[in-house]
């Protein structure tokens, strides 16, 4: 007689026993993981401010002078407004090289419209009045720029020109077309200091908040270095963290942000998944024209004046900071 296995008793007798939890660190978490996941735009960060420190040891104090902040301060965020918006078409795969000739024409439009209405030698009637002209000039210039942005988004998304063909020809053509309509000649608009609208974007609204300090902030302090920056500090850099921020939200919180990095990444498959890789495409040419032709403005706010190659020497060093920053070139 064959006996039955006690396969049963043995069964019960097992016990369950835990495996052991093992904590396993994600690689790319904590200080190093963020170092890792940003180590060009860490690494450029590290070269500024070795540069930084270079330049305040041996400049003789130049660096030391709130001046000198006020002044870069005034003039960065022209290539901050360019450099911001760029990022978008670059993830896309594309480069845009037009945006030179949209910061000429925003700046032109901007000022024929102010020229035109606030020029007390003009004596004819015009459209708007001189209290409303910059804000009308403000809004041709945007629209100047939306319309680069479609004509790039046409000759690319339309007509299959490579982009770095296609808005490279709008940049030379556009260039023209501004010397035709300026007459290869300048147009000054000094009359706009002063003004509400200058007051608003491009004047100093620390100063009034500041001007009440005790002269003890002015004995050459580190307290009294910032007190003299903050008092000094022009409203178009507030302008350009303002849309630094919106572009943020856009660009890493926005649906918008996610489509075009996902286009960027693999068209195919955004195509696959169902994305409007056109519609995309199409934001970014004209984000980046909205972009320039707002730089153009700060532009005539900052000098006043509009020259026919307005924008031009904009080219090369805001490609460096999109790309030095840490944007991928391919």
């Amino acid at each position: 007689m064959i006996e039955k296995p006690a396969t049963e008793s043995l069964a019960g007798d097992a016990i369950a026993i835990d495996a052991p939890v093992v904590n396993v660190k994600h690689p790319l978490s904590g200080w190093r993981g963020f170092i890792r996941r940003n180590r060009n735009a860490v690494g450029a960060l590290l070269m500024f401010l070795i540069f930084w420190g270079i330049l305040l040891r041996f400049s003789d104090g130049v660096f030391l002078n709130p001046i000198a902040y006020t002044s870069i301060f005034t003039t960065l965020p022209i290539t901050i407004l360019l450099v911001v918006a760029i990022i978008f078409t670059t993830t896309n795969g594309a480069i845009d090289l037009s945006y030179t000739s949209a910061i000429g024409l925003g700046a032109f439009l901007f000022s024929f419209v102010v020229n035109k209405a606030m020029n007390p030698e003009n004596t004819a009637p015009w459209f708007v009045s001189p209290e409303m002209a910059p804000w009308a000039g403000l809004l041709a210039a945007v629209l100047g720029g939306v319309l680069i942005g479609l004509f790039n988004s046409l000759l690319v998304l339309r007509f299959r020109l490579t982009p770095f063909i296609a808005t490279l020809g709008v940049q030379f053509f556009m260039r023209g077309l501004l010397v035709i309509m300026s007459d290869a000649k300048s147009v000054p608009v000094p009359f706009l200091e002063g003004t509400p609208f200058y007051n608003v974007c491009c004047g100093q609204v620390f100063s009034s908040w500041m001007a009440g300090l005790p002269e003890r902030f002015e004995d050459g302090t580190l307290l009294g270095f910032f007190v003299r920056l903050i008092e000094k500090f022009p409203n178009q850099m507030l302008w350009a963290l303002l849309f630094f921020a919106i572009t943020w939200v856009l660009y890493s919180r926005h649906t918008v942000g996610r489509h075009t990095r996902i286009v960027g990444d693999n068209e195919e498959s955004a195509r696959e998944m169902g994305i409007p890789i056109s519609r995309v495409k199409a934001f970014s040419y004209i984000y980046t024209g909205v972009a320039a032709s707002l730089a153009g403005v700060f532009f005539i706010g900052t000098f006043f004046t509009f020259w026919p190659d307005t924008g031009s020497s904009y080219l090369l060093s805001v490609l460096t900071a999109v790309f030095v920053g840490g944007n991928p070139l391919v």
